[in-house]
């Protein structure tokens, strides 16, 4: 009897430990974090790009330190999101989650997506929600018209 108390009052913390294992794993997985090299890398370029005037070896230093940044940035990510996945998600709905995520054709469509998006946001073109309802808007009532 003591064994069997034992075992529920160990076993909420169990499953938590692997909701928060199987969210970490989901959140690894995703368009987001997929995308945070993407990212880090453009702004990387931004800013070694307003300033000129570094030397070879200062712009080695800073996509050292921004890489190093950037990763660290991306380990808060995944961990807040994994959290928030455990939290938000059943523990069965998690484990199918990461199976589909973790399949070689979902790992390949991950690994497209930075390109892809890359390269839809090219042909789209300038895309400015607020531009445009501001626009509409104006027209249809007279206001937000200083936009």
């Amino acid at each position: 009897m003591l064994l069997a108390l034992l075992l529920q009052v160990a076993a909420p913390g169990a499953a938590l430990s692997e909701a928060e294992t199987l969210g970490r794993r989901l959140a690894e997985t995703g368009t987001l974090a997929t995308m945070i090299p993407m990212l880090v890398e453009s702004d990387l370029n931004e800013l070694a790009g307003e300033t000129p005037d570094l030397s070879a070896a200062e712009r080695t230093r800073l996509f050292a330190i921004g890489h190093e940044e950037g990763a660290r940035g991306r380990e808060k990510l995944i961990v807040a999101l994994g959290r928030a996945y455990a939290a938000k998600l059943s523990l069965a709905d998690l484990r199918v989650l990461v199976r589909n995520a973790e399949m070689p054709a979902t790992q390949r469509l991950r690994q497209a997506t930075p390109a892809a998006i890359a390269q839809a946001m090219q042909t789209l073109g300038e895309m400015d929600l607020k531009k445009t309802v501001a626009a509409r808007l104006c027209k249809d009532t007279g206001k937000r018209c200083e936009r």
